[in-house]
């Protein structure tokens, strides 16, 4: 309950900030994965291989972390003995969240329009476009990242 309950809150702490750390981000991530692990006890593998100075430096819309890892949960068979794997890492000036691609029987059929409306946050917010493609194995989406601003700039 207490992850749920500080989910929600980063959530509504988020509301009228159109940027926030990477940091953030990858805690708000991490409460989410904790939520899989009791609906999917080891059906899920997150690798995040962030290092702390760009987790501290790098921007981003807030809550973006948490629709990309949702939105893997959602279209995805996941399951103890076949985990769904996700990994995130920032190349150059883009943070890269990657999941296998496991469609099954009951996972809906996707509209686009959360990575529609991810990318419209991205294009206000960051100026640059996000990026997504699938292929039969892997789902990749190349997310702009915003250096934050020092205290002499």
């Amino acid at each position: 309950i207490r992850t749920l309950s500080a989910t929600y809150r980063y959530v509504l702490e988020c509301r009228g900030r159109t940027l926030v750390r990477l940091g953030e981000e990858l805690e708000a991530q991490e409460r989410h994965r904790a939520l899989a692990d009791i609906r999917y006890p080891g059906g899920v593998r997150l690798d995040v291989q962030v290092q702390p100075a760009d987790a501290d430096q790098l921007l981003l819309p807030p809550v973006s972390l948490g629709e990309l890892f949702q939105n893997a949960l959602k279209h995805n068979t996941v399951a103890v003995d076949r985990p769904l794997h996700i990994r995130v890492w920032v190349d150059s000036a883009t943070l890269v969240f990657e999941n296998d691609l496991r469609s099954g029987r009951n996972s809906p059929r996707s509209t686009g329009i959360g990575l529609t409306n991810l990318g419209q946050r991205f294009r206000i917010a960051t100026g640059r476009e996000v990026v997504w493609r699938a292929d039969k194995e892997r789902f990749v989406v190349r997310l702009p990242l915003v250096n934050r601003p020092t205290a002499e700039g």
